[in-house]
This record gives C-alpha cells, sequence and structure tokens, in this order.
C-alpha cells in the first residue's frame, strides 16, 4: 500500500528526534502541509542561544520558514499554535491564522 502523505525533513533543519515525527507532511488532496517540531536547534541539533529566549525564538522562526520552503509551492495561507513553556505560562499556546499576502507595490520600482 503506497502512503498518500509525503514526509519531507529538509536538509537545512535537524533530524527530527529518533524519526518520530516529520518536519513536514504534505497531503495530496489540496496541498497541505503540516509542520511540526520548529524548536531553537540548528541543523546539528545543537541548543541556539542557551538562556536567551529571543535567540530561541528567532531560531524556531526560522525553521518554520526553512520548512514552508521545503513544502513550496503551496500557496501561502498559514495557521500557527506556538506553544511555550515557563514557570509563570507551563505549556502556553496561542492559536493565529493569517490569509495570504499580497506583494505590496514598491514606489519607484
Amino acid at each position: 500500500m503506497t502512503s498518500l502523505l509525503e514526509r519531507v525533513d529538509p536538509p537545512a533543519l535537524c533530524p527530527p528526534v529518533r524519526g518520530l515525527y516529520a518536519h513536514v507532511v504534505i497531503a495530496p488532496a489540496g496541498r497541505t502541509a503540516y509542520i511540526a517540531g520548529q524548536v531553537a536547534l540548528d541543523a546539528s541539533g545543537e541548543l541556539v542561544g542557551p538562556g536567551d529566549h529571543a535567540a530561541q525564538a528567532r531560531q524556531a522562526f526560522l525553521n518554520v520558514k526553512l520548512a514552508l520552503e521545503a513544502s513550496a509551492p503551496l500557496q501561502p495561507t498559514w495557521s500557527a499554535t506556538p506553544c511555550t513553556s515557563s514557570a509563570t505560562a507551563p505549556n502556553s499556546c496561542r492559536s493565529s491564522s493569517a490569509p495570504p499576502r499580497r506583494p505590496t507595490a514598491t514606489p519607484g520600482r
């Protein structure tokens, strides 16, 4: 039986932990991509910015960008549920979504 799902693990991202998930899974019907496991690890699996939450957030969002690029040419509509953990807000999650963005004209170009 052939799988209808395409698993994508971009080489620019560290390998999924123990192969338990894929960074991107693309479903053929409608070409929907599901992206998982984007944390503050670089391509070699090293933690970026130990103790520096801003650096870790930048790395995690860079990893999301790399995963999205690996799933191209999908339409750029997205939904995200980033989860964080701290002493004051353990396992805090917030959902957000956005419609496709249209390019804006640049004056003088």
